[in-house]
């Protein structure tokens, strides 16, 4: 802040205010009619199969993970951000397409709740649940039926429109580690679009050193002008790409690494039960018709 007030001789309070400004207007004017809308049924079917074209995962509609943006420890907040890494953050909860763009965020959790903590709390998780996000209906692909999901790791809670792995601490045979490395295959994106974010905007890579509400800002902003650039250059020949490359050899890589009580119980579990059947819907499909040539090599040598 005060490099660019000296730079253009105004007060480092001027210089913040200004950018805290132009950041919630790029959030405004960018977000709704630009680079972030809600998908309607149809952008959901196509952001599907972008991803059954790229990913080989069919019937997804998004990548899901969060992230810390470290902060520095805002007056009188004691604990209240401090995450398990030993510093002080708020979470970025992203869900991205196949090609590392942002559908929806949640921002501005405090860094000491959970990724599934954070989901469970959020708008996005009302949406869905409620229904109110234009999310299509199961339909059928080969002999199964299968519903449009997002795919998550083993920190989200396996639901009817989120898959996760098979836990590794159970015993896990060929179908399931397949099923593990298809869905690993996919989840990498978002993976991919918080590292490509951070790198391109170098202010997610230090503590930001402002008010929350403003630090929010900044992120949104860039994460507006990430999508805005992507867009972009999806317009452009491959080899003519700058911000985004992306190439055969990415295809194969993947992640190193988010009322009455008794019948709302019922209604859990019947929930749970139908999550459980559509996991394995997804894992029959991928050993069937669904088979990629490569899968079972890297399911054999635990590649996921």
């Amino acid at each position: 802040m005060r490099s660019i007030g000296y730079a253009f001789r105004v007060s480092s309070n001027t210089v913040s205010q200004i950018i805290h400004e132009t950041c919630n207007e790029i959030w405004l004017k960018l977000n709704l009619d630009l680079v972030m809308p809600l998908p309607s049924k149809d952008a959901w079917t196509k952001i599907a199969e972008d991803f059954e074209a790229m990913w080989n995962f069919p019937h997804c509609i998004g990548a899901i993970d969060g992230k810390h943006i470290v902060i520095e420890a805002p007056p009188h907040s004691g604990s209240f951000y401090y995450n398990y890494k030993k510093a002080h953050s708020f979470n970025l909860t992203g869900i991205s397409d196949a090609y590392y763009r942002f559908i929806l965020v949640d921002v501005g959790a405090e860094g000491r709740r959970s990724d599934a903590g954070v989901f469970a709390n959020s708008k996005i998780k009302s949406g869905l649940d409620a229904n109110t996000l234009n999310v299509p209906p199961p339909s059928v692909i080969g002999q199964y039926e299968l519903p449009f999901v997002l795919v998550g790791d083993e920190a989200y809670l396996l639901s009817s429109y989120l898959m996760r792995p098979y836990p590794k601490s159970s015993q896990l045979d060929l179908k399931k580690k397949i099923f593990n490395y298809r869905l690993s295959r996919a989840r990498r994106v978002i993976e991919s679009a918080f590292e490509i974010l951070v790198a391109r905007w170098r202010i997610c890579r230090r503590p930001i050193n402002t008010y929350v509400l403003k630090a929010e800002k900044l992120v949104l902003a860039t994460v507006c002008l990430h999508n805005f650039i992507i867009t972009k250059e999806l317009e452009k020949r491959p080899q003519e790409r700058q911000y985004l490359q992306y190439n055969r050899y990415d295809r194969q890589q993947t992640s190193l690494g988010i009322r009455n009580i008794q019948n709302q119980v019922n209604r859990d579990v019947i929930s749970h039960n139908l999550s459980r059947v559509y996991r394995e819907r997804f894992a029959n499909y991928f050993v069937n018709e669904g088979a990629v040539q490569w899968q079972w090599e890297k399911a054999a040598n635990n590649e996921f």
